[in-house]
């Protein structure tokens, strides 16, 4: 016993600094508000990046419905220019940014007829993954975290539009063409020329033919 005693002294052990480790003394402060900020900020990241990728009809008419209700909405006006087809989506050029027409499949978002901003098509791509239309969002959802702050409310807001002026052009194609182009139609059947090739008017003018068919077996 004496021998573990001796052997116990020769260590040469300092007493414990219990202020040291109370809680009420240590220096958090600079530790709790880093932790704080960096946890708020992933909290944003995740958020923007459910919403770039998530973004469903919901949250597009929502904005839409928005755009309808601004003072002078009629008087708003882009240049439209239409550049042609890919991969069953139509593509246009509205004032310098180009927009593709979801098909609603490719996420299950349900966006079909909704016009969305992309950046380019690489179509001589080698490999068959990389010739798919590249999205503008693409960017935002492998930025890094300091990048997206800046915009973080506009991200969080407009979603895949990215900003208001592309929500509101998206708006202002969606009333040009509605889901499947039908709007555009019915204002093309006004004039004569559009009328004779309009699927509606020849439903019109054979079922007028079928009731005067009738009426003349009837007369006999």
């Amino acid at each position: 016993m004496s021998s573990k005693l001796n052997r116990f002294k020769q260590l040469n052990l300092k007493p414990l600094n219990t202020q040291t480790l109370n809680p009420q003394t240590l220096n958090t402060s600079n530790f709790d508000k880093k932790s704080r900020q960096f946890t708020t900020n992933v909290i944003h990241k995740n958020w923007i990046i459910y919403k770039l990728k998530h973004m469903n009809k919901d949250d597009v008419f929502k904005l839409f419905q928005e755009f309808d209700t601004m003072p002078n909405n009629d008087d708003i006006h882009f240049n439209v220019q239409e550049i042609g087809e890919y991969d069953g989506r139509k593509l246009v050029e509205v004032d310098g940014q180009k927009f593709y027409k979801s098909t609603g499949t490719s996420r299950g978002t349900h966006l079909e007829g909704i016009f969305l901003p992309y950046d380019k098509i690489n179509r001589d791509a080698y490999f068959p993954q990389d010739r798919r239309i590249q999205k503008i969002e693409d960017k935002y959802i492998l930025a890094p975290l300091q990048e997206l702050l800046p915009v973080k409310e506009e991200l969080i807001k407009y979603g895949r539009f990215i900003n208001e002026e592309n929500a509101i052009k998206s708006w202002y194609l969606f009333k040009l063409y509605g889901f499947d182009g039908g709007r555009k139609r019915r204002k093309q059947c006004k004039s004569r020329k559009s009328r004779k090739q309009c699927k509606s008017h020849k439903t019109r003018k054979s079922r007028k033919s079928r009731k005067s068919r009738k009426q003349r077996k009837q007369r006999k």
